[in-house]
């Protein structure tokens, strides 16, 4: 876990830069191509003043093709995230032991679950309902088995007035 969070964090640190720098070369761009301008208006054409603005309109093309290809940037991880992690699978291994601990692993449990998305099935009162977060990991890592997207269980529904 630590080398996946040093690792994408590395990425994102590389991906700013590289994006700031083109939103820099951007701005001398324009600010150069503005200048080309002003003075073409002020009457001071050269045909070298062609040349560089399809220089500059060239490179410029090529920095915002980049900057539409560059992927989302995405939150950095946490560099504690491994300890975060085994501390709420210690705490939530130890509410399910504990006899009186009912409260613990709720709140133990609700710490692992990023989202429950529930879904009507093809049953009258049937519902599927799919967990989300960090609880999938603890569930494939207990079973031996690699982690799925979720976990899909089927649950009653009740009926409300």
């Amino acid at each position: 876990m630590r080398a996946y969070a040093k690792e994408t964090n590395r990425l994102n640190r590389d991906r700013r830069v590289q994006a700031d720098a083109d939103q820099k070369a951007l701005q001398k761009i324009d600010k150069a191509i503005a200048g080309i301008m002003a003075a073409i208006e002020d009457g001071l054409y050269q045909p070298s003043m062609k040349a560089r603005m399809n220089e500059l309109e060239r490179d410029k093309a090529e920095i915002a093709a980049r900057m539409a290809q560059a992927p989302a940037d995405v939150p950095d991880v946490h560099p504690n995230i491994a300890s975060i992690y085994r501390r709420n699978v210690e705490r939530f291994t130890e509410a399910l032991n504990d006899p009186d601990g009912g409260r613990q692993a709720a709140e133990a449990l609700r710490s692992l679950i990023g989202e429950i998305v529930l879904t009507p099935g093809p049953k009258r009162g049937e519902v599927h309902a799919e967990l989300r977060g960090e609880l999938i990991g603890i569930l494939a890592f207990a079973t031996e088995q690699k982690p799925k997207q979720n976990i899909r269980f089927m649950a009653p529904v009740a009926s409300c007035v």
